[in-house]
């Protein structure tokens, strides 16, 4: 794996383009037998409406683009395309786990040209949810119009609080995502995608998403777990340990700047472990300086010579 650029240390916030960066619409075009001169009679077709003046729902889009894909179609079958656009798109064979992965260390975002019950079909897909999803229906415009990326990236910042410079955003298009981006000081990710930008103008080029992924793991050293097992003396203990753990401590955790996860695995009848998953490791060493005494001091205070705890750290890699 290439070392990753010192500059993706900084980044909090990873965006994606949807689809043909993620999902493979051209898959969902195939469904309806449409040829590689289909495509590009579906792409200019729903490209002249996502230009236009006057907003249209994403639904008339595809179905503008399906026509002009397939004149013959009827228009109850190009209505059914454009209503389960999100669910033909299957995603790429390396998108849901290393979104589930990169989840872990960054906040992860969508800003996709679809209405909202796509954006909604999406989610499903991938299997994961996001930290901020921004629609075309939201912004009343298109990518790549200068209106729709001025409201996108006022939306996301507006959501989440991010600064330009430690946000990342990922496509295969430049017209529509990278160039517009990178005009509004965003770092920029071009992924290799079928009929993606063949050279496009970004900050750093990858052939997959896993190795995305694994470059901004590597770069911001995380995501790290901490790993606690304890073993409870008797029968009682091991109850009221576990109600306290899910009902106060695990809480507690989850309210510490950095902590992606927090979950309690059954190991036996009186044996269980803790698994804390921090963004990167300058976090868990955050919580461990400023946090962990204070929670340790209240289990040991409750539960004394009990409990038994042995601890543990590593890091999560190539989890897909």
């Amino acid at each position: 794996m290439p070392k990753p650029p010192s500059w993706l240390a900084e980044i909090g916030l990873v965006t994606f383009d949807c689809f043909g960066t993620l999902l493979d619409w051209r898959a969902a075009l195939l469904t309806q037998n449409i040829d590689d001169a289909g495509f590009a009679r579906f792409e200019k077709a729903s490209l002249d409406v996502q230009l236009s003046d006057a907003w249209t729902p994403y639904r008339d889009v595809l179905q503008a683009g399906i026509k002009a894909a397939e004149p013959s179609i009827s228009p109850a079958r190009a209505g059914l395309f454009a209503r389960d656009f999100g669910r033909l798109c299957p995603p790429f064979a390396d998108a849901r786990g290393s979104l589930r992965l990169l989840r872990d260390t960054v906040k992860v975002g969508l800003i996709t040209n679809c209405d909202f019950s796509h954006g909604m079909d999406v989610t499903a897909a991938l299997g994961t949810g996001f930290d901020v999803l921004v629609v075309a229906e939201e912004l009343r415009a298109y990518k790549p119009t200068a209106r729709a990326w001025d409201a996108g990236v006022r939306s996301v910042i507006a959501r989440t609080a991010v600064t330009r410079d430690a946000w990342l955003h990922v496509s295969a298009w430049d017209h529509y995502d990278l160039g517009p981006a990178k005009e509004r000081g965003l770092r920029t990710c071009f992924i290799e995608r079928p009929g993606g930008t063949p050279k496009a103008v970004a900050d750093l080029h990858v052939a997959n998403l896993n190795e995305l992924v694994d470059q901004i793991v590597d770069a911001r050293e995380g995501p790290t777990v901490y790993m606690v097992r304890a073993e409870c003396k008797d029968d009682y203990t091991a109850v009221a340990f576990r109600s306290w753990m899910l009902d106060e401590h695990l809480a507690d955790v989850r309210a510490c700047p950095g902590v992606r996860e927090a979950r309690l695995v059954s190991l036996g009848p009186r044996s269980y472990i803790s698994l804390y998953t921090f963004a990167t490791r300058l976090d868990y060493l955050g919580y461990d300086t400023d946090y962990a005494p204070a929670l340790q001091q209240r289990g040991k205070e409750r539960f004394g010579e009990r409990v038994a705890f042995d601890r543990s750290v590593g890091r999560v890699q190539g989890i897909r």
